[in-house]
C-alpha cells in the first residue's frame, strides 16, 4: 500500500576460493524507475570479510516516497549497489577493485503489495 514502508534487502555472496573483503558497506544503492533516481541511500563505512561460500545482506527500509519526500507511484523499480571496494586475498596477495551492480534487482510496487523481488 503507498505509505507503507519496504525493507529492501541485498546479499553479497563471495563466490571464490579466497576470502573477500568488502570496504564501504552497505554500499550506496539508488531506487530508479525508466533510467530516473527515485531515492538514494548513501554508502557506509564499515569493512566486512567473507570466507569463500559466506555471505552478507544489506538491508534497507524505503518509505515508498522519492527524492523530494513525494509518494512514488505504482511501477516496476530497479535496484543498483555501486561504490562497494572488493579486496580478494590475503594481506600479503590482495587484488583490490570497485563493485558496481546494476538492474541485479527489481522490485514491483503495486497497491497491497510490500515489495516482490525479482
Amino acid at each position: 500500500m503507498p505509505g507503507e514502508t519496504i525493507k529492501l534487502t541485498l546479499t553479497f555472496t563471495n563466490i571464490t576460493q579466497e576470502p573477500l573483503t568488502l570496504s564501504n558497506f552497505p554500499p550506496y544503492t539508488e531506487l530508479s524507475h525508466t533510467y530516473t533516481l527515485v531515492k538514494s541511500f548513501e554508502r557506509g563505512s564499515q569493512e566486512i570479510e567473507l570466507a569463500p561460500g559466506e555471505s552478507t545482506e544489506s538491508s534497507l527500509i524505503w518509505d515508498q516516497l522519492d527524492t523530494d519526500g513525494k509518494q512514488v507511484r505504482p511501477a516496476v523499480y530497479s535496484v543498483a549497489a555501486e561504490y562497494i571496494t572488493v579486496t580478494q586475498g590475503t594481506p600479503s596477495k590482495n587484488n583490490t577493485a570497485e563493485l558496481s551492480c546494476f538492474n541485479n534487482s527489481i522490485y514491483h510496487i503495486s497497491a497491497g503489495s510490500h515489495g516482490e523481488g525479482y
